[in-house]
């Protein structure tokens, strides 16, 4: 009897995923810490849910950016439509902090409603890159230098 126990005990430890492949449970009004190549300052709130938990609605504050024109540092994003699985692989654990009061997450959560916008399936990080490249695109030779 216990070799059957230790038998089904080590079948279970290999048929668990790895704990980076589990989805973490996220929740309205969570504060994230975010795994590295974020900076250790960053987070995300988790503002809305839908689809069934798949599509998560963020905003990010805290991320330093190398910067010249009109991108703030650290960089701040009101809003931010990820998926379950892309968030996921980009958080590393839930903080006791509150959010700024100022983030602006339901006037972009609207424009993104009505402009019936996609959402991200890549990582937070990746995000921030497209973000910044995006941004660094839309300025003036002049603005540039």
């Amino acid at each position: 009897m216990a070799m059957m126990r230790i038998l089904l005990v080590s079948l279970l430890l290999l048929a668990a995923p790895p704990a980076h492949a589990q989805t973490a449970r996220f929740e309205v009004g969570q504060v994230w810490s975010l795994q590295p190549p974020m900076d250790p300052a960053a987070r995300i709130w988790i503002g809305r849910i839908e689809d069934n938990g798949q599509t998560i609605h963020i905003s990010l504050w805290g991320q330093p950016v190398e910067t010249t024109g009109p991108l703030s540092s650290p960089l701040t994003a009101g809003h931010l439509p990820i998926s379950a699985e892309a968030l996921g692989s980009s958080v590393d654990r839930v903080v006791e902090e509150m959010p700024p009061a100022d983030l602006p997450f339901e006037e972009g959560y609207a424009d993104w409603s009505n402009a019936r916008g996609g959402v991200f399936t890549i990582s937070v990080a990746d995000i921030v890159v497209v973000m910044v490249e995006m941004i660094a695109a839309q300025q003036s030779p002049a603005e540039k230098n």
